[in-house]
């Protein structure tokens, strides 16, 4: 069944203006991550690199949505306790911000990317990145944050 161009013109439309405030959402948690590391500041990274993935892929960009689900995958490693996050991995994963963040916003601003260019630039980030992720990286998959871990009592959220 094809999508009516209507519906898909308001996805795209609801894309776009949802996806600046998610990159805040990314940049904000990882300019702090070192500083603030806790599950539910994991947790709202990757629920933002998640939604930026499904809006992504709703809308036929799928090079974005690579770049958001290779990140949002990096960010589950970091529930567990392996993987120490130091200048270095804070740096690295600014840099993998970058690279979906900088088509994004020309995919905003100019209605078009090139994603060839944008994997090609991205995919040596990420590989360094997932290369020091190591086995976690596969074992992130299996990963579900609690609702204590992510301060929920009784379905209730304590700030």
């Amino acid at each position: 069944m094809a999508i009516n161009s209507d519906i898909r013109d308001q996805a795209y439309q609801f894309f776009v203006e949802e996806a600046p405030e998610l990159l805040q959402v990314l940049e904000s948690g990882l300019l702090t991550l070192t500083q603030a590391h806790s599950i539910t500041e994991i947790h709202s990274l990757m629920r933002a690199a998640h939604s930026i993935k499904g809006g992504a892929a709703s809308v036929g960009l799928e090079a974005i949505a690579t770049l958001a689900h290779r990140l949002e995958a990096i960010f589950k490693v970091l529930y567990g306790e392996t993987l120490t996050i130091d200048t270095e991995l804070e740096n690295q994963l600014l840099q993998a911000f970058d690279c979906l963040k900088l088509p994004l916003m020309e995919q905003i601003t100019r209605g078009s990317f090139d994603p060839e260019a944008a994997l090609a630039i991205a995919d040596p980030i990420f590989l360094q990145i997932e290369a020091r992720c190591g086995d976690a990286l596969a074992q992130a998959d299996s990963y579900i944050a609690s609702s204590t871990d992510l301060g929920h009592r009784h379905g209730f959220l304590y700030f």
